[in-house]
C-alpha cells in the first residue's frame, strides 16, 4: 500500500510540474505608482506608458519551490542608470497550468550617476557599504498568479513592502498602500 501511495505522489508531482518549466525568463512591466492609486477613477483614466517601468523576470521552478528575480531599469543612455530588483523564494501552491506562488522578497535599488555607483542610496566606496545596504534593504511579501501554456506564460505579481528594514527597525507589518504590481510575459525553457 505504501508503494502505491508513493507512486501516486511521484506521478502527481511530475504531472503538476509539467506545465511550468524549470526556467522561465521574460519581460516585465511594473506600474511605478502604488496599487491603491489604480482604484482611483481619475488616475486609472490617465495611465500612460510613462507610468510603467520595463525590466525582466527570471524564475527557477523546482517542484513546489520557486526562486525569482524581477527587476526594472531606467536610463538616459548617457550618464545615468538605475535599477530596482526584487528577489524572492516562493512556495508554489498550484504548480500546474495555473501557477500560484507566495513568499518573502528582498529589494535593492542600484544607481549610477556622476561616475558613482550607489546601492540603496549608499556609495559603493564606503567602508561600511555592506552593513549600510543591509540596514536599508526592505523586506516585502510576494504573491503571483500566472497561466502557463506550453512555451509561453503570463503572470501578475504583487509586492507588499513591510514597515521596517531587514536589520534595523524590523517591522513585518505590511504597508498595503505601497503595493507594487508587475505583469510578466514568460518564455518557458527546460
Amino acid at each position: 500500500m505504501k508503494r502505491i501511495i508513493a507512486l501516486l505522489l511521484v506521478v502527481t508531482l511530475l504531472a503538476t510540474s509539467a506545465f511550468a518549466s524549470i526556467l522561465q525568463v521574460g519581460p516585465a512591466f511594473t506600474y511605478k505608482g502604488d496599487a491603491s492609486s489604480l482604484a482611483e477613477t481619475e488616475t486609472y483614466k490617465n495611465i500612460s506608458m510613462e507610468d510603467f517601468g520595463v525590466g525582466a523576470d527570471v524564475r527557477l521552478n523546482i517542484l513546489f519551490l520557486q526562486v525569482k528575480a524581477a527587476g526594472t531599469i531606467g536610463t538616459d543612455f548617457k550618464t545615468t542608470f538605475n535599477a530596482s530588483t526584487q528577489t524572492s523564494v516562493n512556495l508554489r501552491l498550484a504548480p500546474s497550468i495555473f501557477d500560484i506562488a507566495i513568499g518573502p522578497a528582498v529589494g535593492i535599488d542600484y544607481a549610477y550617476a556622476d561616475n558613482q555607483w550607489t546601492f540603496n542610496g549608499h556609495d559603493l566606496g564606503d567602508d561600511d557599504v555592506v552593513e549600510n545596504i543591509l540596514e536599508t534593504t526592505k523586506l516585502s511579501y510576494h504573491a503571483s498568479v500566472g497561466v502557463n501554456l506550453g512555451a509561453l506564460g503570463v503572470s501578475l505579481t504583487a509586492y507588499v513592502p513591510t514597515q521596517g528594514t531587514l536589520t534595523e527597525d524590523f517591522n513585518a507589518a505590511p504597508k498595503w498602500e505601497d503595493t507594487r504590481v508587475t505583469a510578466s510575459l514568460l518564455f518557458n525553457f527546460l
